[in-house]
Order: structure tokens, then sequence, then C-alpha cells
């Protein structure tokens, strides 16, 4: 099978066939989305929600965390930053619902806050067992409303409740029992594989009915529902660029410097 591999900014794509390997590729901040990796991330998964022949998706990152979240710090300098990143946010999750085949994420370490709801818009989830999930944002003035949605249709009302209104992250086996993670592995080390097992399942199924089933579940549970999907992310957004968000925030990143000795 032929495969080409290709790297937009912060993000790895690898194309095997229908197979489509992202990886979120900037290990040395647990892979926090930033703008640049916004920039590379969003085409990315704008083309793929474009794709004609029912890609099967493997969501990853590089390194030992799969995604922290927001890069928060520079949102001090650029009070507008917040509202960005989760305007930013909300097209990535509406581009990875619409994305016709299966999605499967990858999850070592952690997936938190912005993270999660990665994490969230994809169809299948496989975590380390030492994976934490969540979404802290609560902490910082911000609503994670933009993520509600497609958390909802993938793990019901009651567990998006726990899920969204909590505060700490959870650990992965707690994840599964809420419906956000589909499969725990043990190993870390053997998350890929684990992975890479279900995408070649996948791979085997009929692509048009995977397309069409995914198609018709879209549409029963709502993850097609433009409007509210863009009224979700509105509350987000008008909660990032409150003043009590910068304030909180301001504090929050304070005492994570002191925490780190400065």
């Amino acid at each position: 099978m032929s495969s080409s591999h290709e790297q937009q900014g912060c993000v790895l794509v690898e194309i095997q066939g229908r197979l489509v390997t992202v990886t979120l590729n900037r290990p040395d901040r647990r892979n926090a989305l930033s703008i640049p990796m916004f920039d590379a991330l969003e085409p990315v998964l704008s083309g793929l929600s474009r794709h004609g022949d029912v890609p099967i998706v493997l969501l990853r990152g590089e390194g030992s965390f799969f995604c922290s979240g927001f890069d928060l710090d520079p949102c001090l300098e650029d009070r507008s930053l917040m509202e960005t990143y989760v305007r930013r946010l909300g097209s990535c999750i509406r581009h990875l619902r619409s994305i016709e085949g299966v999605v499967v994420a990858a999850v070592t370490g952690g997936a938190l806050a912005g993270g999660c709801a990665l994490v969230a818009a994809c169809d299948m989830v496989i975590a380390d067992a030492k994976a934490i999930m969540g979404y802290p944002v609560h902490r910082i003035g911000i609503s994670p409303a933009v993520s509600v949605p497609s958390l909802i249709s993938g793990s019901g009302t009651g567990s998006a409740r726990t899920l969204a209104l909590g505060h700490d992250p959870i650990p992965a086996e707690r994840a599964r029992q809420l419906g956000l993670v589909h499969a725990v592995v043990q190993d870390s080390s053997k998350v890929m594989d684990e992975a890479m097992a279900r995408c070649r399942s996948l791979l085997e199924k009929g692509p048009d009915a995977l397309a069409a089933t995914k198609q018709w579940m879209n549409r029963l549970d709502g993850s097609d529902d433009h409007e509210t999907a863009m009224k979700a992310m509105e509350i987000s957004a008008r909660t990032g660029r409150s003043d009590t968000a910068a304030m909180m925030l301001e504090q929050f990143l304070g005492q994570r410097r002191s925490r780190r000795g400065g």
C-alpha cells in the first residue's frame, strides 16, 4: 500500500490508502492548542470532511500527552485570543463530526479542556489506563459549552453533565464508564497498536455503509445541527472574552508560575 507523509506546521499527516493518521506535533508543550496549531489542524480536518473516499482517521498526539488544551500564556497579552481559540476549536469540532468515515482517537497521558473537546468529537476513543480526561476550564472562567453537543451525542446527557460541570479531571477508566472512552489499554505503549487494530478492522467494512450509518446517527443525535453547534460555541466565546475570565486566567497562571518556581 502506498503512503505519503506531510507536515503542516504543528500537525503531521500520514496517508496510507483510506487510512489517514493526523498527529498533533507539539510535544514540548503537551500539544497545546495555539494559533499555529489551529492554522495547521483546521485545514487538515476541513479537507478530510470533504474527502470523497470515506477515510478512516486516526487522531493522536506526539509524545506522552495527547493534548493539554489551549496554550494559555499568550492570552495574558492578548485578551481577544481566548475567544479566537474557542472559535477555532468549534470549527475543528464541526469538521471532525462531518468526516464521513470513522474517527478514532488514540489518547496517551491525557486530554484536557480543548484536548478533551477534540476527543469528544471523535467516534471511538482508545486511552491508556493512566490518562486523565476532563474540562478543568471553569477555574479560568470559561464554559466548555462548545464541546457539549458532541459530548452529549457520545456520552448521553447525564454523563455529559458529570464531565462538563465537574472540576477535576478523571481517570480513563471512569471516562470509559461515562461513555467518553471506549477502550482502556493498561500499557501506554500499546495504545497505538489497539487504535491501529480498530482502524484496520474499520477499513474492512463497506465504506458507503459506514458513511450512511454515521450520517444517520449524526442526524438522530443532533451532531449535524449547525445552529446548535454555533450557539454552543458562542456561549464559550462569550465567557472567554469576559472580565471575569481575564481575572481568573491571570490568577491561575500566577499560581502555576509559583508552583513551577517562577
